[in-house]
């Protein structure tokens, strides 16, 4: 997602507050970097919609000398989303900057940096867990899902299996599928040795940018942690489990619009204007125009999965 800093105030501290910030909202975005891009062309409505062109079977059949090969069916389905448009503003007065321990401009950069973040996620989060095929831990199905149903190193394989047996790929930049945890599924999953340990973690180069943020990887998926993987009551024994997220390539799109990307928005308090004439008061605050859409229309490209902690948060 594009982001961009507008301000009204020295380039020295506009690039200071843009890093504060966009740093922040990067680096809490797992969803959205997994998803497909759509930037939508302005005057073109609210109404956005993406095209995915279905998968081929292989062509097996030799071709036949001088002549012509028969056209090949082509497949693929439309999706429709809002786009809509989320931010929020804070003000602050000339004085609250001037005496405080640190600057308060630079402190709501990264709060807003933050909660720019976690609305991205959340909407996308939101969309995939109403949209996305139900998937249980440790074996279970809907009826025998029950509170000793935590995530295992089988459930990585059978994850990873159903993916490919749908001819989903893994992301473009490591080939491997993605896997959201709630943080109390996380430890169930790091104390799971053939998953992979914390000693197995920390064999890794951590000057390889691939392994930024991943608490584990087996079987061809990679496990992130996030805090706002949220829990549900599931199955046909009501019992309350996280609902993490699993997904392969094309799972899902995120829209936005040409000229209207992520904007942090900075106004110190001596932007003297009509409104603030002995300037007394600046402003921080962000918005963006976004939508987030599940692409499983022909299959399965993304997977609720529940799984219950077997110490979970007080």
């Amino acid at each position: 997602m594009a982001t961009e800093v507008i301000a009204d105030f020295a380039p020295a501290d506009m690039t200071l507050y843009m890093k504060k910030g966009l740093d922040v909202l990067r680096a809490d975005l797992h969803l959205n970097k997994w998803a497909l891009p759509f930037t939508m062309e302005r005057n073109s409505g609210k109404n956005v919609r993406a095209y995915r062109v279905g998968t081929l079977s292989p062509a097996t059949s030799a071709l036949t000398e001088a002549t012509a090969p028969s056209v090949t069916a082509m497949t693929g389905s439309t999706y429709t989303a809002t786009l809509s448009q989320y931010g929020a503003v804070n003000t602050f007065s000339d004085i609250l900057e001037a005496i405080g321990p640190s600057s308060f401009m630079e402190q709501q950069s990264q709060i807003f940096g933050i909660q720019g973040a976690e609305t991205l996620e959340t909407l996308s989060y939101n969309e995939l867990v109403s949209n996305a095929s139900a998937f249980y831990a440790n074996g279970a199905d809907a009826g025998t899902f029950s509170s000793n149903s935590v995530l295992t190193s089988r459930d990585f394989r059978r994850l990873a299996k159903q993916f490919r047996a749908k001819k989903v790929r893994g992301m473009q930049d490591d080939k491997m599928f993605r896997l959201l945890l709630a943080p109390d599924v996380a430890f169930d999953v790091t104390s799971d040795d053939v998953v992979g340990s914390v000693t197995d973690l920390q064999k890794r180069d951590p000057d390889d940018k691939k392994w930024k943020d991943v608490i584990a990887v087996y079987g061809g998926v990679a496990a992130f942690t996030s805090q706002l993987v949220a829990s549900a009551v599931v199955g046909t024994n009501n019992i309350t489990a996280y609902q993490n997220i699993a997904c392969g390539y094309g799972a899902f799109a995120a829209f936005d619009l040409k000229g209207m990307p992520f904007r942090l928005m900075l106004v110190p308090p001596d932007d003297i204007n009509v409104s603030n004439p002995l300037g007394l008061v600046g402003a921080v605050g962000w918005k963006v125009a976004f939508a987030a859409k599940y692409l499983g229309g022909d299959g399965p490209r993304a997977y609720v999965v529940n799984a219950v902690s077997s110490e979970p948060t007080a």
